[in-house]
């Protein structure tokens, strides 16, 4: 927590402070939940939204607030029992399953890089990690501000390696 600090007072907002706020806060487990769904996704190397219903997910009509409207190009999930949401971008992240979650404080971001082994977290100056699992490139992110923090994760869909 004391690490990623100095570097979200900085500036860092991947998830912008409105956004974070029109959030539930979300546990670890479901963060991880929503997680296992983005999988579901993009198994098949490209996008598939068919599985999502049955998952608990509905596109959400929700455009995000007057300062802060959602992109045009994003598709919004949310779930009928887990705070965070899911998006996807028709131009910039077609191979990508974005989970948005606001976080009590950033021990949950902590908490739910713990599943992963430890000699692939290597955060970058801003917190943010890249590795693989399972086949599919992953980046979790520290986002939000100190008094509203949030995270966000991007699972791509599976890549080939020689």
């Amino acid at each position: 927590m004391r690490k990623l600090a100095p570097l979200l007072i900085g500036g860092l907002a991947l998830l912008s402070a409105p956004a974070a706020a029109q959030l539930e806060v979300a546990t670890t487990d479901q963060i991880r939940a929503s997680y296992a769904d983005c999988f579901s996704v993009t198994q098949s190397g490209s996008i598939d939204l068919a599985p999502l219903a049955g998952l608990g997910w509905s596109r959400t009509r929700s455009q995000g607030s007057p300062n802060n409207p959602i992109d045009a190009d994003d598709v919004v999930y949310s779930h009928k029992a887990r705070a965070p949401v899911l998006v996807f971008n028709r131009e910039t992240g077609a191979d990508s399953c974005f989970i948005n979650a606001r976080i009590e404080n950033f021990d949950t971001y902590q908490e739910f890089l713990s599943g992963f082994d430890n000699d692939l977290l290597k955060p970058n100056i801003r917190g943010e990690v890249a590795l693989p699992d399972n086949g599919h490139p992953i980046e979790v992110s520290p986002a939000g501000t100190i008094s509203q923090p949030a995270m966000r994760i991007r699972v791509g869909t599976p890549t080939e390696t020689n």
